[in-house]
């Protein structure tokens, strides 16, 4: 198991006994949680960046966070995503003639960020729009119901801010009984199991799901990432979608 995580100008191999990543197009917030081994001695200052990479082998690793330490000096010491800076970012204008693309890059720059992917299809400016919620609440409540969007808002695991739609790719991660699902703990339509840990794997993805219980192409909307016993697990929890 390959395992790196930064805090800081410090990198550490194979130094975690415990971690928690959470992901999730619900909540407003992704974040990990994570405990040193013993003989791990570093400074977690309030603040200081987190980077973590997990894999089999450092050959496949994958970033499946970044953010900043939020709880420092604790045992188990908590980080969280530039979320954290939408929350705390009110926007008070109303405005005019403005597109959703116009509102979120004016509250983007508010809270000081300046990496972003944002959806770049066409939509007619509304007359007036009146913000008066943080930059996350103006998304959620103000532009996606006054035009008619589904987008979720987030920050992916290299904290690049994200407002796009929802695309099905051709080729997609398969997930199957007897394979590569350990347990499927939750079936149905809105389900969750846990698996292997998949390099590359988020949420707002498209999965597909080979089960006795669960068949179909799946939307993930969460994914929490973990350490048990020593090896990489990854629960995933899933919405079936209609074909």
């Amino acid at each position: 198991m390959f395992q790196q995580i930064r805090i800081g100008n410090v990198v550490v191999s194979s130094g975690l006994k415990e971690l928690d990543v959470w992901r999730s197009r619900k909540d407003p917030a992704g974040y990990a949680s994570f405990l040193f081994k013993d003989e791990v001695e570093i400074d977690t200052p309030q603040g200081a960046i987190v980077e973590i990479d997990l894999g089999y082998d450092e050959s496949n690793a994958a970033r499946v966070f970044t953010g900043n330490v939020s709880r420092p000096d604790q045992e188990r010491i908590i980080a969280k995503d530039s979320m954290t800076k939408l929350l705390q970012t009110k926007v008070t204008q109303s405005f005019l003639q403005a597109t959703p693309q116009d509102m979120i890059r004016f509250g983007l720059k508010l809270a000081g960020i300046e990496t972003y992917s944002i959806a770049s299809q066409a939509f007619s400016p509304k007359d007036q729009v009146v913000a008066n919620l943080n930059v996350h609440d103006m998304i959620r409540q103000r532009i996606n119901p006054y035009w008619n969007i589904d987008f979720a808002p987030y920050f992916d695991a290299r904290d690049v801010f994200v407002w796009q739609p929802l695309a099905r790719p051709k080729e997609m991660f398969l997930f199957q009984y007897g394979e590569n699902i350990l347990e499927m703990l939750a079936d149905g339509e809105i389900g969750m199991f846990r698996t292997v840990f998949v390099p590359g794997l988020d949420h707002s993805q498209y999965i597909t799901i080979s089960h006795p219980r669960a068949n179909g192409i799946a939307l993930v909307e969460t994914v929490h990432h973990f350490i048990q016993d020593d090896k990489l697990r990854s629960e995933i929890y899933y919405k079936l979608e209609s074909e």
